[in-house]
């Protein structure tokens, strides 16, 4: 039974997150999650009781998510550079991924300001607790002598901000069977996450 539970709850939200990206939080309505997800209306309000609450819980597994995945690098036996490059590479791939994700952020914190505020108390204390990890990397780092000081922050900033503009690119830019720049959607992506390691390996290193 705790199984057939599991499944409901993880299509509940598999659908709510496709609503949410499709229509954002405004035009999402729970009676269309709950079509999708195979269930009725009264079963997601079992599970999660508000929409809002549900976006919630959508929008935490994809913070913490992220959070993770660059905590679990830095966490590893590699060396500082290989951290950095798998780093980038990681939230790059993730984004693929997740294409409509930072349009859809981007667009629910300019024009939503209680989702902005929802959303900072969410990522604030997963991205918090990153920057303090990655600053005891980048301390080891610059004792050696093999990398200028640099804050966290600025460091992820750095990785987030080209690879979201990378992402969001190909999303506008780019056609169904069209090339953008001359290039497959394939080909643009992994030069493009070649030149965000080159670029930000380059800045870092003495």
């Amino acid at each position: 039974m705790k199984n057939k539970d599991n499944d409901t709850e993880m299509n509940i939200l598999w659908a709510a997150e496709e609503i949410f990206l499709e229509k954002g939080f405004t035009g999402a309505k729970t009676t269309e999650i709950a079509k999708l997800a195979g269930v009725n209306h009264a079963m997601l309000h079992y599970y999660f009781r508000t929409k809002e609450k549900l976006f919630e819980k959508v929008f935490t597994s994809k913070a913490e998510m992220l959070a993770n995945s660059f905590t679990s690098v830095f966490d590893s036996k590699l060396s500082f550079f290989d951290k950095v490059k798998l780093a980038i590479a990681t939230h790059f791939d993730f984004l693929i991924e997740n294409p409509r994700l930072p349009l859809f952020l981007i667009n629910e914190m300019l024009h939503n300001p209680l989702q902005r505020e929802r959303a900072k108390a969410i990522i604030t204390p997963n991205v918090l607790q990153l920057f303090s990890y990655v600053q005891e990397n980048i301390d080891e780092e610059v004792k050696k002598g093999t990398i200028y000081p640099i804050q966290a922050s600025d460091l992820i900033l750095n990785i987030v901000s080209l690879n979201i503009f990378n992402i969001v690119l190909l999303r506008l830019a780019s056609e169904d069977g069209k090339m953008i720049f001359g290039k497959t959607d394939r080909e643009f992506l992994e030069e493009r996450k070649q030149n965000t390691i080159r670029m930000v390996l380059n800045d870092l290193k003495k």
